[in-house]
């Protein structure tokens, strides 16, 4: 909102800022080891690292004794070569707004934690992503 008015946000303008990743990003073992495989493994790209989710997730484990089934669907990368040699991310709008979902970073983050990903493709661009965490 701006002055009372919803912003349209097709005049939103998106900076994008490049960071080298670096050991220990994150301070956390789980995802600077993520950070560390996608050093290793792709090259010249750009990519979203879904922090927010991951840190989320993490405290839903908490919350719920480690038992969690997520599902979701969209738009999304599920592959390590999927992620290599793109462009800045480009955002969406129809009414809101969307970003490609790193559906691969979700998965190594809950193998990271013993958990078990599962991933099922439907049409060519929509990912279903079930994500399993069950710790006795």
């Amino acid at each position: 909102m701006k002055d009372g008015s919803p912003i349209n946000m097709e005049e939103v303008s998106v900076d994008h800022n490049k960071n080298e990743i670096e050991k220990a990003y994150y301070k956390d073992a789980c995802l600077d080891a993520i950070l560390e495989e996608y050093k290793t493994h792709l090259t010249d790209t750009n990519f979203l690292f879904p922090i927010g989710s991951m840190r989320a997730i993490k405290h839903l484990g908490t919350l719920s004794n480690n038992k969690l089934l997520i599902i979701s669907t969209d738009k999304g990368y599920n592959t390590l070569e999927s992620l290599d040699h793109l462009h800045y991310p480009s955002i969406s709008f129809h009414g809101s707004f969307s970003l490609m979902v790193n559906f691969h970073a979700l998965s190594l983050f809950f193998k990271k934690r013993g958990a078990m990903p599962f991933c099922r493709m439907r049409a060519k661009a929509l990912r279903l992503r079930s994500l399993l965490q069950v710790f006795n």
